[in-house]
C-alpha cells in the first residue's frame, strides 16, 4: 500500500512537471510570436519619437503615446486684447497643436534608425497686436453735459470707466448691461435721480442712462447696427428728444453689433462736467 502511495505521488509530480514545461513552452512561443509580430507590423528598429525609443510599437500604442504628448504640449492661442484700466495693448499668443494622425503616420512609416518629430501646426490669433495698433481713427463720438448732484456725477464716472477701453471684435455684439454690470452699492454706485414710467424718483445708479444715451449717439455716428434700444418714458435733458437709450439691470439693455471687418475700441471719460464717448476704428489709408 505504501508503494502505491509513492507511485501515485510520483505520477502527480510528473504531471505537474509536464504541465509546467508545457506552460513555459507556450509562454516562450507566445513571446516569440509577439516579437515576430512586432517586427513585421510594428515600428521599425531604432526609430525614436522626440528622443524616445518607439521601436516595435504597434499602431495603437504609438497613437496613445502621441495623443498623450499632444495633450501635454498643446498651447492655446490668445487674441490681442486691451487692458481695461490702462488702455495698454496686450500682445497675442500664438497657439500650437500636434497633428496626431500625421505624426502617427510618420512614425509607422519611418525607416530603421529614423528620429521622428511631431508634426506641429501653428494657430494664428486675431486680432494681433499690430491689428489693434491700427485702431486709432474716431469713427463715432458724442459728448453730453452732466448736471445734478455729486452722487449722480460719480455714478456716471463709474459707468464710463466700465465701458472705457472695451474691445469689440468684428461681428461681436456689445451689451451695456453685460459690460457695466449691476448698478449696486457693492459696485460703488450711489443713490441718484432716476426716471421710471414718466415719474422722477431716486435709485441706486441714477445717472447711468446718460452714459448709455451718450454711447447710443456715438454708435449712431459710427453707423453701427443697433440690436436693442429703449427710449425713456419721458424726454431727458442731456440729449435731444428721441436720441436717448434707457437701461435697467435685468430689464432694459442697450446692444449694438460691430458689422465691420475690423475691431473697435470704445473710449469713455469724464472731464469736469462733460461726458465724452468715442468709438475708434481702423485708420483709413
Amino acid at each position: 500500500m505504501v508503494l502505491n502511495v509513492i507511485n501515485d505521488f510520483k505520477k502527480k509530480r510528473l504531471l505537474i512537471i509536464i504541465s509546467l514545461v508545457i506552460i513555459a513552452l507556450l509562454l516562450i512561443t507566445n513571446l516569440i510570436v509577439e516579437r515576430i509580430k512586432r517586427r513585421l507590423y510594428g515600428v521599425a528598429e531604432g526609430v525614436t519619437y522626440e528622443g524616445e525609443s518607439v521601436e516595435y510599437l504597434f499602431w495603437n500604442e504609438v497613437r496613445n503615446l502621441v495623443r498623450e504628448d499632444a495633450e501635454k504640449r498643446r498651447v492655446w492661442s490668445r487674441s490681442a486684447d486691451i487692458d481695461a484700466k490702462t488702455g495698454r495693448i496686450i500682445a497675442e499668443k500664438e497657439g500650437k497643436i500636434i497633428d496626431i494622425e500625421s505624426t502617427v503616420k510618420r512614425i509607422m512609416e519611418a525607416e530603421a534608425g529614423t528620429a521622428v518629430t511631431a508634426k506641429v501646426y501653428q494657430i494664428d490669433s486675431y486680432p494681433t497686436e499690430e491689428d489693434l495698433k491700427k485702431v486709432t481713427e474716431v469713427i463715432g463720438s458724442y459728448k453730453t453735459s452732466i448736471s445734478g448732484s455729486r452722487s449722480r456725477l460719480e455714478n456716471i464716472k463709474l459707468a464710463a470707466e466700465s465701458i472705457n477701453n472695451q474691445l469689440l471684435y468684428s461681428d461681436e455684439v456689445f451689451s451695456f448691461n453685460q459690460v457695466v454690470g449691476p448698478r449696486t452699492e457693492e459696485q460703488g454706485y450711489k443713490e441718484g435721480p432716476v426716471l421710471y414710467n414718466g415719474t422722477a424718483g431716486s435709485g441706486i445708479g441714477g445717472g447711468v442712462c446718460q452714459v448709455s444715451s451718450t454711447l447710443y449717439n456715438a454708435v449712431q455716428e459710427a453707423n453701427l447696427q443697433i440690436i436693442e434700444r429703449y427710449p425713456h418714458s419721458s424726454p431727458v435733458r442731456y440729449v435731444p428728444e428721441g436720441q436717448d437709450a434707457a437701461v435697467a439691470w435685468n430689464l432694459l439693455d442697450f446692444k449694438f453689433h460691430n458689422q465691420y471687418l475690423f475691431p473697435l475700441i470704445i473710449k469713455g471719460s469724464v472731464h469736469g462736467r462733460t461726458l465724452v464717448i468715442k468709438i475708434l476704428g481702423y485708420q483709413q489709408e
